[in-house]
């Protein structure tokens, strides 16, 4: 589960992360939601990210937002996200996509998780990559349901079988 939920309704996960990255924080209005709140946060600089989860299929939104005073102009900032091993996100420029301090969701659906860790690899071309928040939903998928048998045909179409007792003779 989540580390903390807030009262927006969006939960929050321990970063578990394989490079130095920083935490970052600004107030600024975020465009495009009403939950400003959820987009204040973000990391920027990891090349991973790791959550704990157990194994099963989730659907992603990935939530960007470009509120670096750094990048005030498309490419300034370029990435790639792997989503558990997947091309997930090509070439993102998250100012050229949605502009200066407004919300960017990208939605990632099915991914599988079988060693309880969902795995994201960020890979930057220009810049340092960045992460505003991530909604997690899992997937539940309905059962298979099991076929009805169907009578096998005889392989004599209009041929009736019968049996009759006769007697033994002695």
């Amino acid at each position: 589960g989540a580390a903390f939920s807030d009262g927006y309704g969006y939960g929050y996960f321990d970063f578990i992360g394989t490079s130095p990255s920083q935490a970052t924080q600004s107030p600024l209005e975020i465009a495009g939601t009403d939950a400003d709140p959820a987009w204040y946060g973000a990391r920027e600089g990891m090349d991973a990210y790791v959550i704990n989860l157990p194994n099963g299929t989730y659907d992603l939104t990935l939530r960007f937002a470009e509120t670096s005073g750094g990048v005030l102009a498309p490419g300034q900032r370029e990435f790639e996200v792997f989503v558990e091993g997947v091309h997930a996100v090509r070439a993102l420029d998250i100012f050229d996509r949605a502009g200066f301090a407004t919300a960017l969701a990208i939605p990632v659906t099915g991914v599988v998780v079988t060693d309880g860790q969902l795995k994201m690899v960020f890979v930057s071309s220009m810049g340092r990559a960045v992460l505003s928040n991530i909604a997690v939903t899992a997937v539940v998928l309905a059962p298979t349901p099991t076929p009805t048998p169907t009578p096998t045909p005889l392989p004599w179409p209009g041929v009736r079988i019968t049996s009759r007792a006769r007697p033994i003779p002695t």
